[in-house]
């Protein structure tokens, strides 16, 4: 209940007033919504603030976002957050947002190392972010790289990356010099749509050949590929190393020596279009999807939606950082968790 003052808590027949620090008047909140794990969000008419405590937190308004349809989150060592959105690359380290200062070319992809390392494409440069400095790389003057579009970006375990290419191959760096793996003709494994490489060293790739997807991998014998049901969503990384694949549809596998490997978890949403897996810090699993995320612990699955205090139900990709926090994105960005 809204109070002049405050909130007002009904429980066992009385009345407890919960006062907002800093407000005289309660008219300036224009609604309330209390989520399903007693998360309270109060609506001002500058935007959406989390009560935490005798303080409201604010969520981030659309006007401090550069633009919408955020595609890729990560945190850095720092804890602090970076974006991809339609207008390129933005960080937000708790108080202020940043636009880092890179060579002219939009941000349209993103991928963090192990070691924090966070590795951005925006044509025609490729950038690496140690959490000091930006350092760029111009695929016109590097011989090894192609000045076509970059498909994927993938770190592996070792801190290397990879780089997919529409119809030029795939590229490695390991952190010195560049190696270029032009496509094979004989085996015509068709268009890179993603890559990835196991703790073993065998390379994994998304393919696309005549309308339909496959998942393609290396060994000591060549290129070996299998059929897909449907398109990918992800390949992560899960904390114990293995590779797992999402299709869309939400069918789960782990990627071992060339084999996918059902994981037996039940898809929460066999209806959604799946965007996006995360592996939380506590161990979780996390899926985005068109009708809001859904984390895993263990046993069961739990969804978060706009009526649990999310901007929309439409979730790209989202992030865990080191404080605890959930990061969602999509047309908008949320934060759930601690103050």
């Amino acid at each position: 209940m809204i109070y002049k003052e405050g909130l007002v808590h009904l429980a066992g027949g009385t009345m407890d007033l919960i006062p907002i620090k800093g407000m005289t008047s309660a008219s300036a909140i224009n609604d309330l919504e209390i989520s399903r794990t007693g998360q309270i969000y109060l609506a001002f008419d500058d935007g959406i603030y989390k009560f935490t405590g005798d303080q409201t937190q604010p969520l981030l308004a659309e006007s401090e976002l550069i633009g919408n349809n955020i595609t890729r989150l990560v945190v850095d060592t720092n804890g602090t957050l970076w974006l991809v959105c339609n207008r390129g690359l933005q960080s937000f380290d708790g108080e202020t947002w940043s636009r880092p200062d890179l060579p002219a070319g939009v941000v349209y992809d993103m991928a963090q190392g192990p070691e924090g390392v966070i590795w951005v494409a925006h044509y025609p440069y490729i950038s690496r972010w140690d959490g000091s400095s930006w350092e760029s790389f111009n695929s016109q003057e590097i011989e090894a790289l192609p000045t076509s579009h970059i498909s994927d970006l993938y770190v592996d375990a070792d801190g290397m990356l990879w780089l997919g290419y529409d119809s030029d191959g795939f590229v490695s760096f390991d952190g010195t010099d560049w190696t270029s793996y032009p496509p094979d003709e004989e085996s015509d494994i068709g268009s890179i749509i993603n890559i990835a490489r196991d703790q073993t060293g065998t390379i994994y790739l998304i393919t696309r050949s005549e309308g339909k997807y496959y998942l393609s991998w290396q060994d000591d014998q060549g290129w070996e590929s299998q059929e897909l049901n449907t398109s990918a969503a992800a390949i992560r990384r899960h904390p114990n190393g293995k590779l797992w694949l999402l299709l869309r549809d939400g069918e789960l596998y782990a990627l071992d020596n060339g084999k996918m490997e059902p994981t037996g978890i039940e898809n929460p949403a066999p209806e959604a279009s799946m965007y996006d897996l995360v592996f939380g810090l506590d161990g979780s699993i996390w899926l985005a999807t068109n009708q809001g995320a859904f984390r895993y612990d263990g046993h069961v699955w739990e969804s978060y939606t706009a009526a649990d205090g999310l901007r929309g139900n439409k979730v790209n990709t989202l992030v865990t950082g080191p404080d605890g926090a959930v990061w969602f994105a999509g047309s908008d960005l949320t934060r759930l968790g601690p103050p």
